[in-house]
């Protein structure tokens, strides 16, 4: 049968529930410094971990300027233009990618490294959505990154505008050896640590909280309510 609000059962279930917010409130309450203590512990172990197992990885990154005018052309830039080199970001993006490019960038190099692995390493996009495009290169080595962006820099400018027709690649900026490492974020793995803690510390009190409490059930009614 359906309950209507207004029903005695329904003010019963509801009135049921909200002491047993308030006794799930009182039994985290009471272990509030154990819960404390334990989140602390795993952020500390998560950050410990964090440093001494997790590699940092670095990431140096170019960027180019596409021009949609033929090379040797002047003449002034209108919005068509800068629209038209916009929508090539993603044609460049996928062209570098090609195996053509990648090839020629372990020649460059001399890289022991497969296609797959250099493909792993390689990010491109547009910079705040405009015509400058951005490669970036994540490697464990500083110099190793800066190094492999600007060789896609470079046979970029050379091979994709051949491919492209009537358009140019203009390097703005060249990849330098990053100095700080872009992922691994030590404090937010710590933080993580500690909300995972906090979790797992929680359930257990309740779990525990509660089993005290059967363990302690006299009435029909208590039964029914735990």
């Amino acid at each position: 049968m359906e309950m209507r609000y207004g029903d005695s059962r329904w003010v019963n279930l509801y009135g049921t529930m909200r002491i047993d917010l308030i006794q799930v409130f009182l039994i985290l309450w009471r272990k509030a410094l154990l819960i404390t203590t334990v989140s602390f512990l795993f952020a500390v172990v998560t950050f410990i971990i964090s440093a001494l197992y997790i590699t940092p990885i670095y990431t140096a990154s170019a960027t180019l300027y596409i021009n949609n005018a033929p090379q040797g052309y002047a003449r002034r830039v209108n919005q068509s233009d800068i629209l038209t080199s916009r929508s090539l970001i993603d044609t460049y993006g996928t062209l570098i990618r090609s195996r053509r490019v990648l090839d020629l960038v372990r020649t460059k190099l001399e890289l022991d490294l497969s296609n797959i692995e250099l493909l792993s390493m390689l990010n491109t996009g547009a910079v705040n959505n405009t015509e400058i495009f951005r490669l970036s290169i994540s490697h464990e080595d500083p110099v190793t990154a800066a190094m492999i962006a600007n060789a896609f820099a470079d046979v970029a400018i050379y091979e994709l505008t051949t491919i492209v027709y009537g358009t140019q690649l203009v390097l703005i900026d060249n990849a330098v050896v990053p100095a700080v490492p872009y992922s691994t974020n030590r404090f937010l793995v710590a933080v993580a640590g500690g909300i995972c803690g906090f979790i797992l510390i929680s359930i257990a009190v309740l779990f525990f909280g509660f089993m005290n409490h059967l363990a302690k059930i006299r009435k029909e009614s208590e039964v029914v309510r735990y």
